[in-house]
């Protein structure tokens, strides 16, 4: 039993794959370098032009979001890793600025909310009344339920998605092949 979970977690480390800066930022959980996008995993941010409502006015909480992220990445050198790869073919990172894990401090920060991670995290935002949590707001989810999609998910054509995701395998396998030098 021990012999294949240490086989399972070996693998589960072959498709990993990290990357360093500099990024730009397309929204408060979605990055880009070299032309290929990264969504940050465990999180959900609001779109770049959600808009919430604070003190009983709109404000642009999704371009918020976006400058709270762009501040961190800009803090330190920013490293993510991943390994798996979402339905428009962006790699699911974790991504660290110098010692801070950027994923967490989003939601801990209120800039994002959990997603299947970092539910003590949102529980401690949402007390503090930090970020999104200060007014009130669709969660992104919903949001684009009720607003679509936004413009570069609907424009991601199957095609597009599978050249991702190959290209991604491919270069995981590289870089396993270069470290394992075989």
């Amino acid at each position: 039993m021990a012999l294949v979970a240490v086989g399972a977690a070996w693998f589960a480390r072959l498709g990993e794959r990290d990357v360093q800066g500099p990024f730009k930022i397309v929204d408060g959980d979605s990055l880009e370098a070299a032309s290929q996008r990264y969504r940050l995993k465990g999180i959900d941010a609001p779109e770049y032009t959600q808009t919430c409502r604070k003190n009983g006015a709109d404000w642009p909480c999704g371009r918020e979001a976006a400058r709270h992220l762009r501040r961190l990445v800009d803090a330190g050198s920013t490293v993510c890793s991943g390994g798996e790869v979402d339905k428009f073919g962006r790699l699911l990172v974790v991504c660290h600025a110098g010692d801070v894990q950027v994923n967490r401090q989003m939601v801990l920060q209120g800039w994002a909310v959990s997603f299947g991670a970092y539910e003590a995290e949102e529980r401690l935002a949402r007390r503090n009344e930090s970020g999104l949590w200060a007014g009130e707001f669709e969660r992104p989810r919903e949001w684009r339920e009720l607003h679509g999609r936004v413009v570069e998910e609907q424009g991601a054509s199957l095609l597009d998605s599978l050249v991702n995701r190959g290209r991604l395998w491919l270069q995981s396998v590289s870089g396993w092949l270069v470290r394992e030098r075989l």
